[in-house]
């Protein structure tokens, strides 16, 4: 069943509970809402969401109205992504931001709504992947460079001023 689990404070909390529940890639999490929704095993999942599409994917995936009435946001997310796979996150309309660990193929997926109503912020580090919805939360993170990427931010400056938007 789903459970909370302990949660990275901003300000620096301790983060070793979420380290061994989700394993060494995953090292950050920032708000209540992030939950622990499965775990199967094979799969992980930590999201930040509301679907607003429930129905319609209720019908696609093939969900019976009474267990889409009781059925959480976070389930209609896993069989998502057990119908769509990595793309699961286009057919998703609402508010999200997620993460699912994929132990059997070793790949992490982390996506956010398309109109960015939840932000996620992500650093790769020697050996981790910190990610959070809150840049102090990443920042928390040991291994984070409290400091943003000057080439990265001349990269994606450049690529907007070719694309016309700057």
């Amino acid at each position: 069943g789903d459970h909370v689990l302990d949660v990275a404070d901003p300000a620096g909390a301790d983060v070793r509970d979420v380290e061994q529940a989700v394993g060494p890639l995953l090292q950050l999490h920032e708000r209540a809402e992030l939950r622990r929704l499965h775990d199967l095993r094979v799969v992980e999942l930590v999201a930040d969401l509301r679907l607003d599409n429930r129905e319609e994917l209720a019908s696609t995936l093939g969900i019976a109205a009474d267990d889409l009435a009781i059925m959480p946001d976070s389930e209609i997310l896993l069989r998502a992504w057990r119908h769509w796979g990595d793309s699961c996150a286009e057919h998703l309309l609402g508010d999200f931001a997620f993460a699912l660990w994929d132990r059997a193929r070793g790949c992490l997926l982390l996506a956010r709504d398309h109109m960015g109503q939840r932000t996620l912020f992500y650093h790769r580090g020697e050996g981790f992947i910190a990610f959070a919805t809150e840049l102090p939360a990443l920042f928390a993170a040991d291994g984070v460079p409290r400091r943003l990427n000057d080439d990265e931010l001349a990269r994606r400056a450049a690529g907007l001023l070719e694309e016309g938007k700057i």
